[in-house]
């Protein structure tokens, strides 16, 4: 019973290292995916605002719910 336990914590403990490593060795493209993203939001949100109502919907939503004025 004690060593099924300690298998147990073990391959926890191999399970939070390895994602540690993941994350260690992926943050930089994490970083750029999501500047990348944000770039391509501030784009459509410009051209798009108050042109296409999928667009300006969610957007004033948004903005009501975190009671801002904008983001541009």
């Amino acid at each position: 019973m004690l060593l099924l336990f300690f298998v147990a914590v073990l391959v926890v403990f191999i399970a939070e290292v390895a994602g540690a490593i993941v994350v260690l060795v992926f943050k930089p493209l994490a970083e750029n995916l999501v500047s990348q993203l944000g770039e391509k939001a501030v784009e459509v949100i410009k051209k798009d605002y108050g042109a296409k109502p999928d667009i300006t919907g969610p957007w004033n939503v948004t903005m009501d719910g975190l009671n801002c004025c904008g983001f541009l």
